[in-house]
C-alpha cells in the first residue's frame, strides 16, 4: 500500500499481533494485625473514656449550676442587706426621743413626775405593774 518504495516491500512495516490479556484480580484476603480479642479491648477502653468523660461534664454542669444558685443568693443577700441597714436607720430615726415626745405632746400626754412600783406574787405568777403617781 504505502509502503511500496522503489519495488521493494522491504520496508513495509509487518503488523504485530498483539495480545490482549484479562486481567485477572484474585481477592486476597490478609489477616489484620490487630487480633479480634484485642480490638474488643481497644473498644472497651474507648467506651470507659467516653463513660468517665461524661461523667465529667456532668460534674462540671452541676457544679456551674451550684455556683449560679450561690451568686444569685449572694446577690439577693447584698439586696436584703442594703435594705435592712435603710430599715435601721428608718427605726433610728422613729425612735428618737424628741420625735416621741413632740408625737406624745400633739396626743395630749404629759410626762410622769414619779413612778409607783407595785409587785404582786402569787404562787402562778411574779407580776411587776409600775403606775404613775397622778391619776
Amino acid at each position: 500500500m504505502g509502503y511500496y518504495v522503489h519495488g521493494s516491500t522491504a520496508l513495509e512495516q509487518r503488523r504485530q499481533e498483539r495480545v490482549v490479556y484479562k486481567e485477572h484480580r484474585k481477592k486476597v484476603y490478609r489477616r489484620s494485625v490487630v487480633s479480634p480479642q484485642e480490638k474488643l479491648l481497644w473498644l472497651s477502653g474507648i467506651i470507659v473514656c467516653v463513660v468517665v468523660a461524661g461523667a465529667i461534664l456532668f460534674r462540671y454542669a452541676q457544679i456551674y449550676e451550684i455556683n449560679t444558685r450561690i451568686q444569685q443568693m449572694e446577690q439577693q443577700i447584698r439586696k436584703i442587706e442594703l435594705e435592712n441597714s435603710t430599715l435601721k436607720l428608718e427605726v433610728a430615726k422613729l425612735q428618737d426621743n424628741k420625735r416621741l415626745l413632740e408625737i406624745a405632746k400633739e396626743l395630749g400626754y404629759v410626762p410622769a413626775d414619779s413612778i409607783i412600783e407595785i409587785s404582786i406574787t402569787s404562787p402562778m405568777t411574779d407580776v411587776s405593774i409600775a403606775m404613775s403617781g397622778q391619776e
